[in-house]
């Protein structure tokens, strides 16, 4: 189990678990070193809850268990007899460092996001459009239902249309930029977790730049888990055995070594 350890502190160099009434916003970073807290977003074609997870970008994400939300009365119109109902699509989000304007920000936005596809291109300015998106969508959040006051608050949406729904407040169409990636799962199951960042070049000048046009890098960092009783887990990704196997051979060399010092 050591592999899930060391990659728990991989992923900390990229996400701190905080306290706060209101949604950590993605504006809240303007250097890369934070973003906003994940978002737990389910949404049936109607209605839309969300979840402040208390987690912030530029922390680690607990492995196991994070949550159940079967018990908050604002997640009752998704189940039925405590059973998550299978046309309920769910997903978690967050971003950083959204730039004012439509220029490209030179720090490089990033976007984490789960996902049901294996593989998808994303431009930089794809990048941008999508964590002003999310910001936009946590703004119109942090009015609603308990995330104004409560420490880890939900609220639930009853319309199609207003702000704080995964379709109204548009987050259907701009934080997926028209279908290039599936954002949602449907019915319990598990969702692949990614980053994907703005492709930064180095500069004449010893700077940094992007081009909005050019693809951004994509890494998958692990999975989240929602059961059918409403439990949410997290999973980082696995050291890869061949890794595993490269460090036993290091260590095995290490001992014949120490054993042929001791012989002479």
């Amino acid at each position: 189990m050591k592999y899930k350890l060391i990659a728990a502190a991989i992923l900390a160099a990229g996400m701190s678990n905080v306290a706060n009434a209101a949604i950590v916003q993605t504006t809240a970073d303007t250097n890369n070193t934070g973003g906003s807290e994940l978002v737990l977003n389910l949404w049936d074609g109607t209605h839309t809850y969300s979840l402040d997870l208390g987690v912030q970008m530029g922390s680690p994400i607990t492995t196991g268990a994070l949550a159940n939300i079967a018990s908050d009365a604002n997640a009752s119109l998704f189940f039925t007899g405590g059973v998550l109902n299978s046309n309920v699509q769910w997903g978690i989000v967050a971003a950083d460092n959204v730039a004012t304007g439509t220029s490209v920000a030179s720090a490089g936005d990033r976007m984490l996001t789960t996902s049901t596809t294996a593989s998808w291109t994303y431009t930089n300015a794809q990048v941008l459009a999508s964590a002003t998106g999310l910001n936009s969508f946590i703004n119109n959040l942090n009015l609603t239902g308990s995330h104004p006051t409560v420490t880890n608050g939900s609220d639930v949406s009853t319309s199609v249309i207003d702000g704080n729904s995964w379709q109204g407040g548009g987050m259907l169409s701009s934080w997926t930029q028209n279908n290039a990636f599936a954002a949602m799962g449907q019915g319990a199951g598990s969702l692949m977790f990614v980053q994907v960042s703005q492709l930064s070049t180095a500069t004449s000048r010893g700077g940094i730049a992007q081009t909005p046009a050019d693809l951004a890098t994509y890494n998958t960092l692990g999975q989240f888990t929602l059961a059918a009783n409403g439990a949410l887990s997290f999973a980082p990704v696995p050291v890869p055995a061949a890794v595993w196997l490269f460090g036993s051979a290091l260590m095995g060399m290490v001992g014949v070594a120490r054993r042929r010092e001791q012989a002479v």
